[in-house]
């Protein structure tokens, strides 16, 4: 059994390509990389994930952090995974993934895609949620409102004596009797009157 074992991992060995060489050129809005193997490559063993390129049966290899701008941030890994070759570009710029085979070249090309301000996109959208609520609060007033004509606001002073007097207050459909005094004012009765002139 353990002969089975080494008989499978010599072969998944021999039948695993090698990286011959790399290179990487930055260009204004993409970065390139060139990868050439020791043999041609299958576009089947190419698999494109979200943020990263997976290229099955590589043999391993040690590592490789290239750093490609002067961000700290910003930088090329390789490394490999389960038998396979895992590249992926650690950036805070959203970028697309584009990829050529040709013959054993590999060409991954990932272009930057034009940084869209997130923080316009918010200060919009919350200027138009208050102006969706002004108008609601606004269509909300006018269906609201009495539909009656209101009547103006209409005083009328009754002295008593010097000190004390009676104002009748007439306002939307009700009369109000208020008694004013040096200590304060009293609401004395709310009487509402039935107008047929509507």
């Amino acid at each position: 059994m353990r002969y089975f074992f080494a008989f499978l991992f010599i072969l998944t060995f021999a039948c695993s390509q090698q990286i011959d060489s790399y290179k990487i050129e930055l260009q204004k809005d993409q970065l390139n990389l060139y990868l050439k193997f020791s043999h041609p490559i299958n576009k089947d063993t190419i698999v494109q994930n979200k943020k990263n390129i997976e290229i099955k049966h590589i043999q391993r290899i040690k590592p490789v952090k290239k750093k490609y701008s002067s961000n700290t941030n910003e930088e090329l890994l390789l490394y490999s995974k389960n038998n396979s070759l895992i590249i992926d570009l650690k950036t805070q710029i959203p970028y697309k993934i584009d990829y050529k085979i040709q013959n054993n070249l590999i060409h991954l090309r990932y272009v930057f895609l034009p940084k869209t301000s997130s923080l316009d996109s918010q200060y919009f959208l919350i200027l138009l949620i208050l102006c969706g609520l002004i108008l609601a609060l606004f269509f909300i007033k006018k269906s609201v409102a009495p539909k009656q004509k209101n009547k103006a606001l209409s005083i009328k002073h009754y002295f008593i004596d010097s000190k004390n007097k009676i104002l009748s207050i007439d306002l939307n459909n009700t009369r109000y009797i208020v008694l004013v005094t040096p200590r304060g004012a009293t609401l004395l009765d709310r009487i509402i009157t039935f107008n047929d002139a509507t």
